[in-house]
């Protein structure tokens, strides 16, 4: 009698079917955990991608801004404007 017939024995009616599905099951826990894992660091550390997770304002939007709230006078905001451009 060789090994896998000896196994297939001691399984029973499953055999190395439901050995595979085990071995199967185990290998997408650990991906999942090692994805999880990433992905907590990535947010409790905000290595996030610009624009999709940390949506940030641009230098324009905040001189707009300032503008807008008359911290700035017209031509400071054409000034600083050029600046940044």
């Amino acid at each position: 009698m060789d090994m896998w017939q000896l196994m297939s024995q001691m399984m029973g009616a499953w055999g190395m079917g439901m050995m595979l599905l085990n071995f199967v099951i185990g290998v997408l826990f650990l991906a999942l955990l090692i994805v999880g894992i990433i992905a907590g660091l990535r947010w409790i550390f905000g290595q996030g991608t610009p624009g999709l997770l940390n949506p940030r304002e641009s230098a324009l939007d905040i001189l707009k801004k300032r503008y807008a709230r008359g911290d700035l006078t017209k031509e400071e905001f054409e000034a600083k404007k050029l600046d940044i451009a």
